[in-house]
C-alpha cells in the first residue's frame, strides 16, 4: 500500500507543476500580446491617426476571435481516440436504493421495535427463505435454456414418456 500512496502522491505532484508551468505561460502569452497590440496601436497612431489606429487595433482583436472560433470548431469536431475503458459500473436496483434511504430504515427500526423479537424473528426468517428460492428462480424459466422451441418441445416429450 505504501508504493501506491507514494505513486499517486509524485503523480499529484506532477500535474500541479504541469498545471502551474501552463498558467505561467499562459499569463506570459496574454501579456506578451497584450504588448504587441499596444506598441501596433502607438505605431499605427504615429504614422496615421488616432482613429485608424483604433480600427486597425479591433481589426487585429476581430482576427484573433476568429482564429480562436475556429480552433474551437476544429478541436470540437475532432473525434477522440477510442480508449478500452473498463466497464461501467451497474447502477443499483430500486430496492436497493431504496433499503439505503434513512427513511425506510427508521420505519422499519420502529416497526421491529412496535412487534417486538418474538414476532419479528420468524418473519425475517420466512422473508429469508422466500427471497433464497426467488434468487435461486433467477428469473430465467426452463423454456430460456434451450435453443429453440423445438428443443423445448423435444425435451418435453423426453420427460413425459
Amino acid at each position: 500500500m505504501p508504493g501506491f500512496i507514494d505513486d499517486l502522491k509524485q503523480k499529484v505532484d506532477t500535474m500541479l507543476r504541469l498545471a502551474v508551468a501552463g498558467a505561467i505561460a499562459a499569463a506570459a502569452a496574454t501579456v506578451a500580446f497584450f504588448c504587441f497590440a499596444v506598441s501596433f496601436f502607438l505605431w499605427v497612431q504615429q504614422n496615421y491617426s488616432t482613429l485608424d489606429a483604433w480600427m486597425a487595433l479591433g481589426a487585429l482583436f476581430v482576427v484573433v476571435a476568429i482564429v480562436c472560433g475556429v480552433v474551437m470548431i476544429v478541436v470540437r469536431k475532432r473525434r477522440p481516440t477510442p480508449r478500452s475503458e473498463p466497464k461501467p459500473r451497474e447502477q443499483p436496483s430500486a430496492v436497493s436504493r431504496l433499503l439505503q434511504e434513512p427513511a425506510v430504515l427508521l420505519t422499519g427500526l420502529q416497526i421491529m421495535r412496535l412487534l417486538g423479537p418474538r414476532v419479528i424473528v420468524p418473519v425475517i426468517l420466512l422473508g429469508a427463505v422466500a427471497g433464497g428460492m426467488l434468487m435461486g428462480r433467477n428469473g430465467h424459466s426452463h423454456r430460456n435454456a434451450h435453443e429453440s422451441a423445438e428443443a423445448h418441445e423435444q425435451d418435453q416429450g423426453f420427460d413425459a414418456g
